[in-house]
């Protein structure tokens, strides 16, 4: 089932670790090789895209992420053709901004929630919780691989710091 409206396609927004882990999971599942390393692809082209249009507000500008994408038409890697390639696997947020809308309290109640089993499934990664503020990727990352790496990164240096 493919969505009607990439409504949702057009934001900026960071996944807990367990959500991007099942995002993760999704793409190697339910889409071929070649759809993929397609999505792969557009999420790299959007992380050279984003860090260009960083690189180019000097000074910094008054808005956010959000609005850069938007100015700059950034797109979701997992959107092709107006539609969804993952609709039934695609995170919290995107069902929130597609059109369907949550009670912003069950929303608050459901994120914090991921947050919290994302920090215990860290723990049972590398043996401790992380420190800071919490464990979070952005989609382009997920949708890439690279979150992986990032996740690597910091399961070592939270092993370092004990």
């Amino acid at each position: 089932m493919r969505a009607t409206t990439d409504c949702c396609c057009h934001t900026s927004f960071s996944l807990p670790l367990l959500e991007a882990l099942h995002l993760n999971e999704s793409l190697n599942r339910l889409l071929s090789a070649e759809a993929r390393s397609a999505a792969i692809k557009r999420a790299l082209a959007c992380r050279e895209k984003l860090q260009q249009c960083l690189k180019c507000l000097t000074p910094p500008q008054p808005f956010g992420l959000q609005e850069l994408y938007i100015k700059e038409g950034i797109l979701c890697p997992l959107s092709v053709n107006g539609s969804c390639i993952l609709f039934e696997a695609r995170p919290i947020r995107c069902r929130t901004n597609g059109g369907s809308t949550l009670d912003p309290l069950f929303l608050e109640s459901v994120m914090g929630e991921l947050s919290r089993l994302s920090q215990e499934t860290f723990l049972v990664l590398a043996g401790q919780f992380p420190r800071g503020t919490g464990i979070y990727s952005s989609l382009i990352d997920t949708v890439s691989g690279k979150f992986i790496q990032t996740y690597f990164h910091l399961m070592a240096r939270t092993k370092n710091q004990s």
